[in-house]
């Protein structure tokens, strides 16, 4: 085999590399559709919640900060997050934009509704929100 029909069959293989790539694609897109987007929609209406244990002054106590997802954008597979938190004297209550993976990754753990509810209380009245 001489160098032309080695140069021409290392094309031709990129060429059948390149369309199983996008067949390829096509087929991860369909899962992601029908298993990903599905799963992360379920998802909205519950509730997490992080034990941080750094930061702040060393005379503080862990914190919680607690998050409940409020609704699914399926175009960009993001939420819209409630998230409250008190912490060195910072009191915080936040609508966000957050992505799936941040609730994938395992740090934040589910929580039930009524400690969500609980805590969001308390948090509106150290704000003086009714």
């Amino acid at each position: 085999m001489n160098i032309d029909e080695i140069k021409a069959q290392r094309d031709e293989l990129d060429a059948q590399i390149q369309e199983l790539q996008k067949k390829k694609n096509v087929l991860e897109e369909a899962l992601y559709i029908n298993t990903e987007i599905p799963l992360h929609a379920s998802w909205v209406g519950k509730c997490f919640c992080y034990k941080n244990s750094y930061g702040g002054s060393s005379d503080i106590e862990d914190w919680m900060e607690y998050q409940k997802i409020e609704s699914f954008n399926k175009d960009e597979d993001s939420f819209m997050v409630v998230t409250i938190y008190t912490r060195d004297g910072e009191t915080s209550i936040t609508l966000a934009k957050d992505y799936p993976l941040h609730f994938e990754s395992g740090y934040r753990k589910p929580c039930d509704l009524a400690e969500f509810n609980e805590n969001y209380e308390k948090i509106k009245g150290i704000l003086g929100i009714k």
